[in-house]
């Protein structure tokens, strides 16, 4: 009795996937020319290549702020930052304080106070004005999310020692990227 049942379903399962495959091409059949069905797909396959490129160039721009993009983006801009200043050289970032992403900036050369401060600030301007570029959304409930950049500027003390706390601090909050700016950060 359960050999038939089995052979009986498994018949049915056959002969609906027959009807199914007979049905598509007395569909593909009773269409269009083949000419004009060629020139009907390629311009539907055209108009859907475009939507696609405008969706992923606007998803491009957002980034998911528990991801490893993320943190390679933060790190990019970082560091093309402060190669470009002069005046200072990215020295990494830890994450081991959720939910903060620690980055460390040195000087390259012992500056006066006035003078990091001055440069740590159009440090900070050019990774805001880049950081602005894209939206930041959440990873989920379930995720880490690192939605606040603190910025550490190495510098020196009065007596000439290298030390973390010898520079200016800033905090960016990355949620609230598009209304932050240089002069809200406090130093």
């Amino acid at each position: 009795m359960k050999i038939k049942s089995i052979q009986i379903i498994i018949t049915l399962f056959f002969m609906l996937f027959l009807l199914c495959g007979c049905e598509k091409v007395l569909e593909n059949e009773s269409s269009t020319p083949e000419t004009s069905n060629q020139q009907t797909n390629s311009e539907v396959m055209e108009k859907e290549n475009k939507k696609e490129n405008i969706k992923d160039s606007k998803e491009d721009n957002i980034i998911d702020i528990s991801s490893d993009v993320y943190f390679d983006l933060v790190k990019n801009i970082f560091e093309k930052s402060a190669l470009e200043n002069g005046y200072f050289e990215y020295g990494g970032y830890d994450t081991y304080k959720y939910p903060y992403i620690q980055l460390y900036i040195a000087p390259k050369d012992k500056y006066s106070e006035d003078v990091t401060k001055v440069q740590s600030t159009e440090l900070i301007k050019n990774v805001l004005e880049q950081l602005k570029e894209y939206e930041y959304k959440s990873g989920g409930f379930f995720k880490r999310n690192f939605e606040y950049i603190n910025v550490h500027f190495y510098g020196y003390d009065e007596y000439g020692e290298y030390h973390r706390n010898g520079g200016p601090f800033i905090q960016i909050n990355i949620t609230d990227i598009q209304n932050v700016t240089e002069e809200k950060l406090i130093f």
